[in-house]
């Protein structure tokens, strides 16, 4: 199975701490560090942390990134009155 994925908690859709990613919150190494230390003594949450994480990257098809992206912006639009052509 896949490996473990560190992302930043910058609020990624697809990311979720200990499910399918494992979420930093600074910019110290050592943080990774002590994640990784703590993934050595729990096989069973790496073990769900790889398995997790390529069925959460089977759901984020670019088709249906793009999708999501496009109705937050008619949203945004009808939203703020902007005229019914722009972002059709």
């Amino acid at each position: 199975v896949g490996g473990v994925a560190f992302t930043g908690s910058t609020g990624e859709d697809y990311a979720q701490h200990w499910h399918n990613a494992i979420m930093l919150d600074t910019s110290d190494p050592m943080e990774i560090v002590g994640n990784l230390l703590y993934l050595q003594e729990h096989p069973e949450l790496e073990e769900n942390l790889r398995r997790n994480g390529p069925a959460t990257a089977r759901f984020y098809l670019w088709e249906r990134v793009v999708e999501t992206l496009r109705s937050k912006v008619r949203h945004l639009l009808l939203e703020n009155n902007w005229p019914s052509g722009v972002g059709a």
